[in-house]
C-alpha cells in the first residue's frame, strides 16, 4: 500500500502466505488459497488484490489445481494497493508406498525428496511409517 506523507510517497508491503514451493497432488485435485494481510488484517480478493495462475485470472472461489507440473501464481495489488508478488511451485504425484512394511514409501528422485521434506515441515507426521 502506498501513503502519501509530507508531500513523500511510502509503500507498506503486505504479507502474502499460505504458498508453498512444492505440494502434492491429491486425488480430486489440490486447493491452493493465498493469505493476504496488511498490518494484521485480511484483505478480500477480488476487492483489494487479484490472483492469476499460469496467465489465467481466478475469481474469488478457490483456486483449484488437477495437473502436476510447475506453475505461476501471482498476487497483484488494487483498489489502493499496488505492486505484485510472484510465486513459483511445483506439483508432484504422491509418494509411492503407503509407510509401511510391506509398503513402505519409495522416494525416487530429488523432487520426491523435496516433496517429503516439505510435508515434514508441514507437520505431516510419519512416526511409526
Amino acid at each position: 500500500m502506498q501513503i502519501e506523507l509530507n508531500g513523500n510517497m511510502y509503500y507498506i508491503p503486505c504479507v502474502i502466505s499460505s504458498i508453498e514451493e512444492f505440494y502434492e497432488l491429491p486425488q480430486g485435485g489440490l486447493t491452493i488459497n493465498p493469505t493476504v494481510t496488511f498490518h494484521g488484517t485480511n484483505l478480500s480478493r477480488g476487492n483489494n488484490y487479484t490472483v492469476t495462475l499460469d496467465n489465467q485470472a481466478m475469481g474469488s472461489s478457490p483456486i483449484s489445481i488437477t495437473s502436476t507440473g510447475k506453475h505461476t501464481l501471482v498476487v497483484s495489488g488494487a483498489n489502493g494497493y499496488i505492486g505484485s508478488k510472484t510465486f513459483n511451485f511445483e506439483v508432484f504425484d504422491p509418494i509411492e508406498g503407503e509407510g509401511t512394511q510391506e509398503k513402505p514409501y519409495v522416494i525416487r528422485n530429488a523432487n520426491e525428496w523435496n516433496l517429503f521434506t516439505t510435508l515434514v515441515n508441514r507437520g505431516t507426521d510419519f512416526n511409526g511409517q
